[in-house]
């Protein structure tokens, strides 16, 4: 059953400076964890009234009506700000109709309330005993007997009485619990008694049927409970200053739990029955959905009849921790810097030792961590380099650079971040399997952040200074300038390629090592021909730097990965060939590959390209791969994909063609 506010149905949205990600804890209970690193970081842990990121099959049923809805809930906090914080005053965001209007719900008068009366000789201004006074206005009562001597010297006395009326005789900061006059009318010195209630504890409920903006009882507006879009919880440091970036010098961890969540009113509808086992395999990349808790989607992949394998690429840009200069106001992406001193970031450990947890948990049996050379914030003098000293850079938005393999510090820095994962892999009680992913030299084939533009002479990525001076101190020379890929194949340049080949070769070796330290390993790299041996796109100096064979042969790799996303979808003829490529190349039969199909980039494009990814994974199964994955699960729950099983017929043999000798070479 589908229920409004399940830890399991929370996601979470920040800005990039900072990072939060959900796990569940217990069916009530769920955890925030990640960092901040600017004054002004903003976590926020929403419940959507539709569900976004999921497969229209296992979406829960959108309901805007919130009426009868009671969410309650008893956080605890480390290194956040108090829901009760009377600076902060942190408020929920709920977000309304069409128009996304926004309302914002003083948290700190959401919980348990408790009863007092303060009495005081009242003196223009009093501190109540407690905060966060419920805006329901208190009963203020007051007495002053005042005395005076008559004509004949005898005193005489008399006592008056009221009520104080909010507005007319006294006002009140109900937040910090201040109550002073308004207009003088409550007498100077007089005996007065304020009957209130107030928050206690720590344990919230908001009632959607009676909820209210606002701090101050002549301001506020009572809110709908009806047409509600989304409701955020705020996650925010103990030292936030709204609006500001400006970096702490710090990446400070912090954990946010909710603990004894119950909803009523909540009911959204069953859960769907699970859908037939398929043949495919899962690849998922953290970086498109470290937003969503991992319980909810290994659950939701399982509805839809996934099993077995999934391949995790860690990603480029939110997996590693990261700090700014302490004052600098960051801009982008292009002021803070990875850490090298520290591995993978708390909010993705914790988020992946829940993801293998629930795969376990789901029937989900085996494990690989892809860690590849491209990386969003790396230092400058880590990156790849055109010629002119410009670092290479990916057409994503935004770009991405690639790890020079010729330098100690990013060796010593995979290493770290490797065995990071490789240690939550093995304590959740999975075999390491780690695939290298994106093993190149890069060549800017397209201008950074643009795949749609050339860049002029698609210049290869050799010149960071580990290359440099150990092809100087191993050859004896310079590396050639060479500011085009289009390089004459000189016997000197040939020479260059191969040495280069070399140095590719045994950084794979390097990585190779790295799982081979941890028992029943297994070590893999991804190969994608259509950037490295395509004919009509990668020059032939490119062609031979980035498929050093003699290292990834059989049996060097306990398997390999190969994909060719670009030739499936782009309808390109050589895809045909990439089934033979491996075998051919490398000797490895279809029992030692897994093949990745697709993956759609655009959502437009889907009507074309799931039919051509799924003819070419249907291709792959009729040969006897290992595994087939589909590329990726967020372009299958984006689009709602659903497999068209033996749609598509494979005319591609299932052996491998060999050149038998003639009967006269045989002796």
């Amino acid at each position: 059953m589908y229920n409004r506010f399940h830890p399991d149905l929370f996601t979470t949205l920040f800005n990039y400076e900072a990072i939060g990600v959900v796990t569940s804890l217990a069916e009530d209970a769920l955890q925030v964890t990640g960092h901040f690193r600017t004054i002004g970081d903003y976590v926020g842990l929403r419940f959507s009234s539709e569900d976004f990121w999921m497969h229209d099959y296992v979406k829960y049923p959108t309901n805007r009506d919130y009426s009868g809805t009671k969410f309650s809930f008893t956080p605890s906090y480390f290194q956040t700000a108090d829901f009760a914080d009377v600076d902060q005053q942190p408020a929920a965001i709920i977000r309304y109709g069409e128009g996304d209007a926004l309302s914002y719900l003083t948290l700190g008068f959401l919980r348990r309330k408790m009863h007092h009366t303060d009495h005081f000789n009242f003196d223009g201004k009093i501190e109540l005993t407690h905060r966060w006074i419920s805006p329901v206005a208190p009963r203020v009562t007051w007495t002053k007997t005042v005395c005076h001597l008559d004509d004949e010297g005898e005193s005489i006395c008399e006592t008056f009485n009221g009520n104080g009326e909010l507005g007319s005789d006294y006002d009140m900061d109900f937040v910090r619990g201040e109550f002073y006059t308004a207009a003088g009318s409550i007498p100077f010195d007089a005996w007065t008694s304020v009957s209130y209630d107030y928050s206690v504890g720590e344990e919230y409920t908001i009632d959607f049927n009676n909820i209210s903006e606002g701090t101050h009882p002549n301001a506020m507006v009572k809110l709908s409970s009806s047409d509600i879009h989304s409701v955020t919880f705020p996650v925010i440091p103990t030292y936030f200053v709204s609006g500001e970036l400006e970096c702490t010098g710090r990446s400070d961890a912090f954990k946010l739990n909710f603990n004894g969540m119950k909803t009523t009113g909540g009911n959204l509808g069953p859960k769907p029955p699970r859908m037939p086992t398929n043949p495919y395999r899962l690849a998922e990349g953290f970086d498109d959905e470290y937003n969503k808790n991992p319980k909810r989607l290994i659950e939701a992949m399982r509805l839809l009849g996934y099993e077995g394998i999934i391949n995790l690429y860690i990603g480029a840009s939110h997996f590693y921790d990261k700090w700014g200069s302490e004052g600098f106001l960051n801009e982008g992406h292009t002021t803070m810097y990875l850490d090298p001193t520290v591995g993978i970031n708390t909010a993705f450990s914790t988020w992946l030792h829940s993801y293998l947890k629930h795969m376990r948990l789901n029937g989900f049996n085996e494990f690989v961590t892809s860690v590849a050379m491209e990386n969003l914030q790396m230092p400058e003098e880590w990156k790849q380099r055109m010629s002119d000293g410009y670092p290479g850079q990916t057409g994503w938005q935004p770009p991405t650079s690639f790890y020079s393999i010729n330098n100690d510090a990013v060796k010593t820095y995979i290493d770290r971040i490797t065995r990071d994962c490789l240690d939550i892999v093995v304590a959740e009680g999975f075999q390491p399997i780690l695939q290298l992913g994106e093993s190149w030299y890069w060549w800017q084939e397209f201008a950074p952040g643009d795949v749609n533009t050339e860049f002029p002479g698609r210049p290869p990525c050799f010149y960071d200074d580990g290359t440099i001076n150990r092809f100087r101190n191993e050859m004896g020379y310079d590396l050639p300038y060479y500011p085009t890929s289009d390089i004459e194949m000189t016997p000197q340049n040939i020479e260059v390629a191969y040495k280069l080949q070399q140095y590719l070769g045994e950084y794979t070796e390097f990585m190779k090592g790295i799982a081979n330290s941890y028992a029943n390993s297994q070590f893999t790299i991804l190969f994608f021909p259509p950037s490295v041996l395509d004919v009509d796109r990668v020059p032939e100096f490119l062609r031979i730097v980035n498929a050093p064979f003699e290292y990834w042969s059989s049996p060097n790799l306990d398997f390999i990965q190969i994909e060719d996303y670009d030739w499936v979808t782009r309808e390109v003829p050589a895809h045909e060939d990439v089934f033979a490529q491996a075998w051919l190349d490398m000797d490895y039969d279809f029992s030692q590959q897994h093949y990745f199909s697709g993956f759609v980039l655009l959502a437009e494009m889907a009507w074309k390209e799931w039919p051509l990814i799924e003819r070419a994974a249907q291709q792959a199964l009729g040969r006897g791969y290992r595994e087939v994955f589909i590329w990726a699960g967020t372009q299958i729950r984006r689009d709602s994909w659903v497999p068209q099983l033996n749609t598509y017929v494979s005319d591609c043999a299932l052996y491998k063609t060999v050149n038998m000798p003639d009967e006269e070479e045989i002796d």
